[in-house]
């Protein structure tokens, strides 16, 4: 039986493109939200889930660091995959009939410039996929997704390539129950603990450096700190010398 992976999005998303870049093979369970597909793992309907968690123009997913935290699974793989947004409309139609783009708040964000400087007002959806198959027949609307939208939906392109960076990567990371050490790690940790880790940083290759304000705590912050060494031995000695850090995956480093 293939392994089960569970998305965020439908066909022609760019979540649906990358897992067929990285892992075609497997059995696919689309899911509305990124909660979703954590509650599909914690449950079993899943083996994994493989979800967005940084862009190179929007930055961080922060949504997805918070559930990966509160879960108890571990990251085990990255891939990163090239995101080249197009403004999608009903067929037959043509940019000048367009009111309001509907999409992700992620490739919204991606392409803010292009939309301002358009006059287009937006409206967030829960998927660029969902968007384009919802707005075929929806006269004065457009969608901001993938070419692949287009063609599976019946969409007219209205225009390619409107991502504020021409370069526009989306790193997608494999979410499962098992944890396994390599030389890249996430750890979460609260602000003593982060300050003590701080001190030992001259040691790793520091990554990416997230802050989240605690709903538990006013003012308080949660850090989440990716860090790489040479061997992937040093982090179960980084754990037991720092207790407050919650390790949340391990995986090797594609960038």
């Amino acid at each position: 039986m293939s392994v089960r992976i569970g998305i965020q999005g439908l066909a022609a998303s760019y979540s649906d493109a990358a897992l067929l870049q990285t892992a075609g093979h497997a059995t696919k369970m689309f899911c509305d939200s990124f909660s979703d597909a954590f509650a599909a793992l914690a449950v079993g309907q899943i083996d994994k889930a493989f979800l967005p968690f940084e862009n190179s123009t929007a930055g961080f997913i922060t949504e997805n660091y918070k559930l990966l935290h509160d879960s108890g699974f571990f990251i085990t793989e990255e891939y990163l995959h090239r995101v080249e947004h197009c403004l999608l409309g009903p067929s037959g139609s043509s940019l000048s009939d367009v009111r309001v783009v509907l999409s992700h708040p992620q490739a919204l964000a991606q392409c803010s410039r292009f939309l301002k400087d358009h006059g287009l007002r937006t409206e967030p959806y829960f998927d660029t996929a969902g968007a384009a198959r919802d707005i075929a027949r929806s006269v004065g609307k457009a969608a901001v997704a993938s070419m692949r939208a287009a063609q599976l939906y019946g969409l007219e392109v209205l225009m390619q390539n409107i991502n504020d960076e021409a370069v526009n990567w989306t790193r997608f990371l494999t979410i499962e129950k098992k944890l396994n050490w390599s030389k890249r790690a996430i750890f979460s940790c609260q602000t003593g603990d982060f300050l003590e880790l701080m001190k030992d940083l001259p040691k790793y290759r520091l990554v990416s450096l997230l802050s989240q304000p605690m709903q538990t705590e006013s003012w308080g912050h949660r850090y989440f700190v990716e860090l790489e060494a040479d061997n992937a031995s040093v982090w179960k000695e980084l754990v037991a010398r720092h207790r407050g850090l919650k390790v949340l995956g391990s995986f090797e480093g594609k960038r």
